[in-house]
């Protein structure tokens, strides 16, 4: 069943991959992997509703996996409901903190126009793993957009250090020289 569910789920066709993952939940309503599963499936339909329901029995399985809490935050993080993304962001910091989770917190804050907040954890993600390409180039994007250039630069040149062939960081530094000249 579990396989029919994932099958489902990866050709986009999440309705029957939600009637696989029920079936599933109703064997074993304590699987923390097939919650989150359903979560990131509510989340494609747009269900709201239904993933408040699931991630409540989720958050109530009281699990010590922060990945379990960053599911559910990403979920919502994808649905646009920023401050419950943000709360259980936090849950999973709070267990182990990791780039990734620091970065979507961040993207979280930014969606909630909080870029001082947005900036403070993107640069804790970057603590954590200098070469965290993720979060330099969102603060390089971040401060371009809030026309600190010089700091856009600067966050752009360390992308260029770790990887000067990749596409992304070589348009972002010629528009921001661009926008320099």
């Amino acid at each position: 069943i579990r396989n029919l569910a994932l099958l489902y789920s990866k050709i986009g066709q999440y309705d029957s991959a939600l009637y696989f993952f029920r079936k599933r939940y109703n064997a074993n309503p304590n699987d923390i992997s097939n919650l989150s599963f359903m979560l990131n499936n509510f989340s494609k339909l747009q269900l709201n509703d239904s993933m408040l329901v699931y991630a409540k029995k989720l958050e109530m399985l009281k699990t010590d996996n922060p990945a379990t809490f960053a599911e559910i935050a990403d979920a919502f993080l994808d649905m646009g409901d920023f401050k419950k993304a943000i709360s259980f962001y936090f849950k999973a910091l709070a267990i182990k903190p990791s780039p990734d989770i620091y970065n979507n917190l961040a993207i979280a804050y930014e969606g909630e126009d909080k870029n001082d907040e947005a900036k403070k954890y993107y640069k804790m993600a970057v603590a954590l793993q200098p070469d965290y390409s993720t979060s330099l180039r969102n603060l390089a994007i971040l401060y371009n957009k809030t026309a600190k250039y010089d700091t856009s630069l600067f966050y752009y040149k360390k992308l260029y250090a770790i990887s000067s062939t990749e596409v992304s960081n070589l348009s972002g530094l010629a528009k921001l020289f661009l926008k320099l000249n």
